[in-house]
């Protein structure tokens, strides 16, 4: 990415040398004088050099922002694996983005599965009201949990559906995620 970057910036730069008004003869058969065509040549130079500063700027910028958003999505990484928690996040359309290892004992979930809605992805839970949840934590901006049982067995697990919002307060979608319950702590949320 900072070499596209990096290249992008050179282009650029020759794109805006290439456009360069001319100079010399040819401006100063048009304005009269060669002195003006050299005034128009130093200027349009000047311009030139300066949009590419602020190119370059730019790409330094981006690249350092790339940086820290790898940073930060390693370290996020890192905390799911270290966690050993069921996890699903979804975009604002239910779809799959990414999950836990540990989520795997609740949905069937592949890396293929990654961009499929999680209502096609078969679950081990009775969970028939999943997207009604899933819209009501959208449209609240709340939590939204519930209290599950696994199919064929007694296992129990607290779900909790945290919606995630952009900067923009629109809605971005949410992590679902599982905890196993003890038979005392059954409840209803």
């Amino acid at each position: 990415m900072q070499s596209l970057i990096q290249q992008f910036g050179v282009r650029a730069s020759s794109f805006l040398t290439l456009r360069r008004p001319q100079s010399g003869a040819a401006c100063a058969s048009h304005l009269g004088a060669r002195r003006v065509g050299d005034a128009v040549s130093a200027t349009a130079d000047d311009q030139i050099k300066m949009l590419s500063g602020v190119l370059q700027s730019v790409c330094q910028k981006l690249l350092a922002n790339i940086r820290e958003l790898d940073r930060a999505n390693n370290e996020l990484t890192d905390l799911m694996k270290v966690c050993a928690v069921p996890a699903i996040f979804v975009d604002e359309k239910l779809k799959v983005r990414s999950f836990t290892r540990e989520s795997r004992r609740i949905y069937r979930l592949s890396h293929q599965d990654i961009g499929r809605s999680l209502l096609d992805v078969t679950c081990g839970l009775n969970y028939p009201t999943l997207s009604d949840d899933f819209q009501r934590a959208a449209q609240t901006g709340k939590a939204v949990n519930r209290y599950l049982e696994q199919r064929g067995c007694a296992v129990r697990y607290f779900i909790r559906i945290l919606p995630n919002f952009c900067r923009d307060n629109s809605f971005g979608g949410a992590v679902l995620i599982f905890s196993p319950v003890e038979g005392r702590d059954w409840g209803t949320a």
